[in-house]
């Protein structure tokens, strides 16, 4: 495990993907971060992260680190399993940014789409959830609101893949012939970028 002032850890818990932002109301760094629960009784980190990945944050006087953690903030329940929405089961890889007066937290999120799927070949739980990865956005215009609860969700993914192609064992396979896009399949690593010269918003998955 990485030690010293600029690493971030929590005991007990896989920490991955922080994205850290300047806050506008009170000059401190806040560390978005995705965390599983970790030890003998939890998954390995290539299974924790789609069954049950969470969202906090943590707050430091430095982007270079001291980080003090916050807490988790969204999907608090993390392995427990969840189908009240499209991303109870698992948040992941968040990505803060600003803009136009608001907070626009974007991430991965997902949920087990159940054993009745249509699924060409087969697909345990993980792979699933996995298969259903999709993008969204939490917005707020204080990260205070967001501690507190004070946020806008999207009810859907803000994007999902285009196509579904791959040989086998595939959730909802796209058709016959589907020409394979960029995003095919699942979404991980949602980046998001503002170009002043036509005020388009570009979005981009790993």
């Amino acid at each position: 495990m990485a030690v010293g002032y600029s690493a971030f850890s929590i005991k007990d818990k896989f920490v991955w993907c922080g994205s850290a932002i300047r806050s506008k109301e009170d000059g401190k760094y806040y560390l978005f971060y995705s965390a599983m629960d970790s030890g003998e009784n939890c998954p390995p980190f290539i299974d924790s992260w789609v069954l049950g990945s969470k969202i906090g944050v943590a707050v430091s006087d430095s982007p270079y680190g001291g980080y003090k953690d916050l807490g988790i903030f969204y999907n608090k329940d993390g392995y427990i399993p969840d189908n009240s929405s499209w991303d109870a089961q698992t948040v992941h890889n968040p990505h803060i940014k600003y803009f136009n007066g608001k907070y626009y937290l974007y991430y991965i999120g997902a949920v087990d789409p159940g054993a009745n799927a249509y699924v060409k070949g087969h697909l345990n739980r993980r792979d699933r959830i996995q298969q259903n990865l999709k993008l969204g956005v939490i917005c707020f215009e204080t990260i205070e609101d967001f501690l507190t609860g004070k946020v806008s969700c999207n009810e859907q993914p803000l994007l999902v893949p285009r196509t579904r192609v791959k040989a086998n064992n595939v959730l909802e396979p796209s058709a016959e012939g589907t020409v394979i896009k960029p995003d095919n399949l699942i979404m991980v690593n949602p980046s998001v970028v503002y170009r002043p010269s036509d005020r388009k918003y570009f979005a981009e998955n790993g």
